[in-house]
């Protein structure tokens, strides 16, 4: 157990943090200016790259400058990839098309119009562990896929568009 010093007494908590996984809300705590500065390149549109070593909040801090920077533009939408094992391409695409659907799609009906809206060459499989968002599971014809990497790409373009 871990003790935090509030303003007038001790307080507890069962983790400080829990490693790999983004530290969210409250909890979450500094670094305005970093915020600050990533959520304005997030409202203009510019492209932002952090690098540093494993654990020390790219993450947390990237969440919570998205946060900000919804809240500031209400157009905006945030598609979160984990590529950390990512080891072919192949996983790469899947991973991509499952993130986009799950960003765009807050019910399972949207999932499936929405694949069929956006995602039209090629045509992937849709599998489902669960009637929830988070059960989707998305399978390809690698020979299909390899021929429209560029297409597959373009679709958040194409879905900012409509």
């Amino acid at each position: 157990m871990y003790y935090i010093c509030g303003k007038d007494k001790f307080s507890t908590m069962k983790k400080l943090f829990e490693y790999s996984r983004p530290v969210e809300n409250q909890d979450f705590v500094g670094r305005k200016s970093e915020i600050e500065k990533i959520s304005t390149n997030f409202i203009f549109l510019t492209n932002t790259i952090l690098l540093a070593p494993q654990g020390l909040g790219k993450s947390s801090l990237i969440r919570k400058a998205a946060a900000v920077a919804s809240g500031k533009e209400k157009k905006l939408r945030f598609c979160y990839m984990d590529l950390f094992n990512v080891r072919n391409e192949e996983r790469f695409f899947e991973l991509f098309v499952e993130s986009i659907l799950k960003a765009i799609s807050p019910t399972f009906e949207d999932v499936v119009n929405n694949l069929s809206k956006f995602f039209t060459h090629p045509v992937p499989k849709l599998n489902f562990t669960s009637p929830a968002v988070d059960g989707i599971k998305i399978d390809f014809d690698w020979v299909e896929v390899r021929r429209y990497r560029e297409w597959l790409l373009g679709v958040p373009a194409k879905i900012a568009e409509s």
